[in-house]
Protein backbone atom coordinates (compact mmCIF):
# COMPACT_ATOMS: atom_id res chain seq x y z
CA UNK A 1 0.00 0.00 0.00
CA UNK A 2 1.39 3.22 -0.68
CA UNK A 3 0.93 6.49 0.84
CA UNK A 4 -1.38 9.11 1.00
CA UNK A 5 0.18 11.19 -1.24
CA UNK A 6 1.01 8.35 -3.82
CA UNK A 7 -2.52 7.87 -3.52
CA UNK A 8 -3.16 11.49 -5.02
CA UNK A 9 -4.19 12.78 -1.70
CA UNK A 10 -3.56 16.62 -1.16
CA UNK A 11 -1.11 16.72 2.32
CA UNK A 12 -2.22 19.67 4.29
CA UNK A 13 0.50 22.30 5.60
CA UNK A 14 1.04 21.46 9.40
CA UNK A 15 2.12 25.12 10.07
CA UNK A 16 4.21 28.23 8.49
CA UNK A 17 7.14 29.98 9.49
CA UNK A 18 6.72 32.69 11.90
CA UNK A 19 8.80 35.39 9.90
CA UNK A 20 6.55 36.00 6.21
CA UNK A 21 3.50 37.59 5.89
CA UNK A 22 0.73 35.23 5.78
CA UNK A 23 -2.45 35.52 3.57
CA UNK A 24 -5.72 36.50 4.95
CA UNK A 25 -7.33 32.86 5.22
CA UNK A 26 -4.36 31.82 6.89
CA UNK A 27 -4.66 34.29 9.44
CA UNK A 28 -8.78 34.16 9.66
CA UNK A 29 -7.73 29.91 10.20
CA UNK A 30 -5.13 30.80 13.30
CA UNK A 31 -7.67 32.76 14.76
CA UNK A 32 -10.82 30.69 14.66
CA UNK A 33 -9.64 27.52 13.61
CA UNK A 34 -9.79 25.90 10.31
CA UNK A 35 -12.03 23.56 8.54
CA UNK A 36 -10.26 22.15 6.13
CA UNK A 37 -9.25 18.39 6.48
CA UNK A 38 -11.31 17.61 3.19
CA UNK A 39 -9.73 20.10 0.76
CA UNK A 40 -7.04 21.95 2.50
CA UNK A 41 -5.75 24.97 0.75
CA UNK A 42 -2.32 25.00 1.48
CA UNK A 43 -0.48 21.22 0.26
CA UNK A 44 1.39 19.34 -1.29
CA UNK A 45 0.45 16.86 -3.95
CA UNK A 46 1.44 15.11 -7.22
CA UNK A 47 0.96 15.93 -10.15
CA UNK A 48 1.72 14.28 -13.23
CA UNK A 49 2.20 16.25 -16.44
CA UNK A 50 3.55 14.80 -19.88
CA UNK A 51 6.60 12.49 -19.45
CA UNK A 52 6.95 13.89 -15.35
CA UNK A 53 5.89 13.40 -12.07
CA UNK A 54 6.04 16.64 -10.15
CA UNK A 55 5.68 17.83 -6.61
CA UNK A 56 3.08 20.65 -6.53
CA UNK A 57 2.89 22.84 -3.52
CA UNK A 58 0.40 26.33 -2.72
CA UNK A 59 0.82 28.12 0.43
CA UNK A 60 -1.37 31.12 -1.20
CA UNK A 61 -4.40 29.73 -0.01
CA UNK A 62 -5.05 29.52 -3.68
CA UNK A 63 -4.86 32.86 -4.21
CA UNK A 64 -1.77 32.28 -6.79
CA UNK A 65 -1.26 28.76 -8.92
CA UNK A 66 0.90 25.59 -7.82
CA UNK A 67 4.73 25.53 -7.86
CA UNK A 68 6.04 22.20 -8.98
CA UNK A 69 9.04 20.07 -8.97
CA UNK A 70 10.22 17.25 -10.77
CA UNK A 71 10.84 14.36 -8.44
CA UNK A 72 11.51 10.64 -9.20
CA UNK A 73 10.56 9.68 -5.57
CA UNK A 74 7.76 10.27 -3.23
CA UNK A 75 9.09 12.44 -0.29
CA UNK A 76 7.18 10.77 2.11
CA UNK A 77 7.28 7.32 1.67
CA UNK A 78 10.57 6.98 -1.17
CA UNK A 79 8.72 5.05 -3.84
CA UNK A 80 9.77 5.44 -6.87
CA UNK A 81 7.55 7.18 -9.16
CA UNK A 82 6.78 5.67 -12.73
CA UNK A 83 6.03 8.69 -14.87
CA UNK A 84 3.64 8.54 -17.80
CA UNK A 85 6.20 7.88 -20.20
CA UNK A 86 7.28 4.46 -18.17
CA UNK A 87 3.82 3.28 -17.46
CA UNK A 88 2.51 2.89 -20.80
CA UNK A 89 6.11 1.21 -22.25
Amino acid sequence: MSCLLCNGEKIPAEGFLKNSIHTMKQNLDFLFGSNEKEDPSDYIRLVEDKDETYLAFNNSSGEYSDGIVAIQYCPLCGRKLKSLKEETE
